[in-house]
């Protein structure tokens, strides 16, 4: 997974990719484990990619991840709102 700009002002671009088509959940959640975004995907074979909006949530250190239909955690990234 790579999601640049990083930092940045809120605004990411996020590119993954997935062996198979499958649906997944990506999910952010600041360091105390609050969730401030949850959105369900539907994803192709190979490289996916997509725009993540973060500019209402407040500056800080967040974790991204994508969480499979099983409730496993595929991978991992954190990320810094200016």
């Amino acid at each position: 997974m790579a999601v640049f700009p990083n930092p940045g002002s809120g605004k990411f671009k996020v590119l993954f990719r997935m062996f198979d088509a499958s649906p997944i959940q990506l999910i952010v959640h600041d360091l105390s484990g609050r969730i401030i975004h949850d959105e369900a995907l539907k994803t192709e074979e190979g490289v996916n990619d997509l725009i993540l909006d973060l500019s209402d949530a407040p500056s800080g250190t967040y974790f991204l991840k994508f969480v499979d239909h099983y409730g496993s955690t595929l991978n991992q990234s954190r990320i810094s709102i200016k």
